[in-house]
Parts: structure tokens; sequence; C-alpha cells
């Protein structure tokens, strides 16, 4: 694991890539040692190849270690990172929710693109909340109803409108007839 001694970007990397090449392809290592790098020390892959022998602050080393345990153990990468970019938005993850998949955010753009109205925007399964937040940065006029029958999910998703500043009315969801006291435009789920 990461030594403490030799905390230099070059050292990390090494570590990080040898740690992960059972798991991961070597461009794969890559991209998320540098995303790793990013969220957990702030620093660029521009410093990282002007500045190899920079040397981190041993906190950060303790912690880019622990997420090296993570990911061996197969905890999937936006868990250990607790966060996704989303929608051009930043989007606390952790087991609470699903990971949002690149085929939802498609989703999103697409109803960007689409949808015109000012009417409500129900946002079915929230899990994270993604959805409703996205369409709440496309769409800052219409309310924007966030559902789950999960109270940890829906924690999660008042966290993240929270963090963001967002204004989400949240819902539990015990069945579908709970659908039935909201005048919708338009359903996502």
């Amino acid at each position: 694991m990461l030594s403490i001694a030799t905390c230099t970007l070059k050292h990390i990397f090494k570590e990080f890539t040898n740690s992960l090449k059972a798991l991961y392809t070597p461009e794969e290592c890559q991209i998320l040692f540098f995303e790793f790098l990013h969220v957990r020390a702030g620093i660029s892959k521009s410093v990282f190849y002007t500045q190899p022998d920079y040397a981190l602050n041993t906190q950060i080393c303790i912690i880019l270690g622990q997420d090296i345990k993570r990911l061996i153990a197969g905890e999937p990468f936006q868990y250990v990172l607790g966060q996704v970019e989303f929608c051009n938005v930043t989007i606390r993850i952790d087991s609470r929710a699903l990971i949002p998949r690149p085929e939802t955010e498609e989703l999103c753009f697409e109803i960007q693109k689409r949808f015109t109205s000012n009417g409500p925007i129900l946002d079915l399964c929230t899990g994270s909340g993604c959805i409703a937040i996205a369409l709440k940065h496309f769409f800052k006029l219409n309310d924007i109803y966030a559902g789950d029958c999960s109270d940890a999910a829906l924690n999660l998703c008042n966290e993240n409108a929270q963090r963001l500043g967002l204004v989400l009315t949240v819902f539990y969801l015990i069945c579908m007839s709970s659908l039935f006291r909201f005048r919708i435009r338009f359903l996502i789920s």
C-alpha cells in the first residue's frame, strides 16, 4: 500500500496503478488516478506531469491508500469517490442510491432539448436526485417533484438539493396511487 515516506505524485501513481492492474486496464487506472487526485487533493493532470516529485501531505496519502483498498475490495469507484458528474453538476453518491448511468444523463439532455412546458415534472425512483436536480438546473421555474420508496435515497436526494441550493419537493412513494395528488405534465421514471 502507499508508503507515507514516499508520497510523491509519481510514487502514488505507480502504487495506484500497480495495486489496481488486476481490476482495470492501464488506461482505466490512469483515468481513475487523475480523478482521485483531483477530487482528493485538488491536483490537476498538468501538475502531475510538470511536478512528478511533488509530495502530498500525509493525510491525503492515507485517504488515497484507503481508497485503493476499497477499490480492490470491489466497491464502485463512484461510491469510493463519493461523487459523480451528472449533466454538468456534481452529485454526491453513496450506497443509498444507484450510480447514475450515462444513458440517464443523455435522457436528461434530450429532455432539455424537447421539453418546453412550465408545468411540474415528476421524477419517480429518484435515488440520488440526479435527474430531478439536472432538470431543476435546466428548468429553473418548473416545480420538480422527486419520489422514492427508500428513506435513505430520499435523504441523499435532499442532501444533494440542499448542497446545490435547489428547491425540490421530495416525497416518500408508498405506491403508485400517491401520484394522483399531482397534476403532472411530464413524468420521468
